[in-house]
């Protein structure tokens, strides 16, 4: 595992190596590797990326994650365009929307199933997986919903990756 600083690169490419081995021998068509996002990473390592581009390995889909260091921001606000302020503060003005934090990720999976759908993509993760997710890492996962007459109209879900991305 390259998240793990003491793992030699020789060790990582041993066991890619027994990996393809094994795929071979079973007559394998073909293996799907999902990459942990580099921002989990407590020390980057490029090692296991490197090591299957130099194997051959093909790329199908790269999952780009973007975050913000929130610790070296002052005013959340900073981060938006003037036009999305002015949005927000206009919604905020009318009292129709409130945002809050909520634990529920049902109302808001279904929300993103449809949002997702529109563009003919799915959610990284199933609603199963990101249950566990939050409880094991209670602390770390935060959702945020906007309701509308109480009803969930839509949330962003964050992660707090760890002291290095956040």
């Amino acid at each position: 595992n390259p998240l793990n600083k003491n793992i030699p690169f020789s060790v990582c490419f041993g066991i890619l190596q027994a990996l393809e081995n094994y795929c071979r021998k079973k007559r394998f068509d073909s293996i799907v590797l999902i990459n942990t996002p580099i921002i989990y990473y407590k020390n980057r390592d490029e090692s296991l990326n490197y090591l299957l581009l130099w194997n051959n390995f093909k790329c199908f889909e790269n999952y780009i994650s973007h975050y913000i260091k929130i610790k070296e921001c002052n005013n959340i606000n900073q981060l938006l365009s003037k036009r999305k302020r002015r949005y927000i503060k206009i919604l905020l003005n009318q009292n129709k929307f409130i945002i809050k934090p909520d634990k529920n990720l049902n109302s808001f999976y279904n929300i993103l199933l449809k949002s997702k759908k529109m563009f003919c993509s799915k959610p990284t993760h199933s609603l199963k997986e990101l249950k566990k997710l939050q409880a094991l890492f209670p602390g770390d996962i935060e959702l945020l919903v906007s309701k509308h007459n109480q009803e969930i109209s839509g949330g962003a879900l964050l992660f707090y990756a760890n002291d290095v991305s956040c």
